[in-house]
């Protein structure tokens, strides 16, 4: 196992048998056209996955299409991470990944919802 994710794993005091981890390299993701490509490849979006923002919430909203019950999201390199957009964009990002976690650790958001999802820890470490 790669060093950096067995140090978060051992930091965080998660065990890779019940997280998928999902490492994003910031510096891959200067622009958010780049972020959408590469995280639709790092968490196996479906093809069908169409790259903006809805579609982002939509894909990591459902997620099962993966093998684990919970989720790890590695941002590593942050400091390049949309480096090339605005700069209310980057922290846009990042709260728009901070709500998907709370939503997911608040399953039933609505009536309903726990029929096709069940509440999951997703984690952000932002490295």
């Amino acid at each position: 196992m790669d060093p950096l994710i067995q140090n978060i794993l051992t930091a965080e005091g998660l065990s890779a048998e019940q997280y998928y981890i999902a490492v994003l390299d910031g510096s891959s993701c200067p622009t958010t056209k780049d972020f959408l490509k590469q995280i639709a490849i790092i968490f196996k979006f479906p093809s069908y996955f169409g790259q903006n923002l809805n579609a982002l919430n939509d894909c990591l909203s459902d997620l099962e299409w993966l093998d684990k019950p919970n989720y790890l999201l590695i941002i590593d390199n942050s400091k390049e991470f949309l480096k090339n957009e605005p700069g209310g964009i980057r922290d846009h990002i990042f709260n728009f990944l901070e709500r998907i976690a709370r939503e997911w650790a608040a399953v039933p958001n609505y009536e309903g919802e726990d029929s096709f999802r069940k509440k999951a820890d997703f984690r952000i470490k932002i490295i």
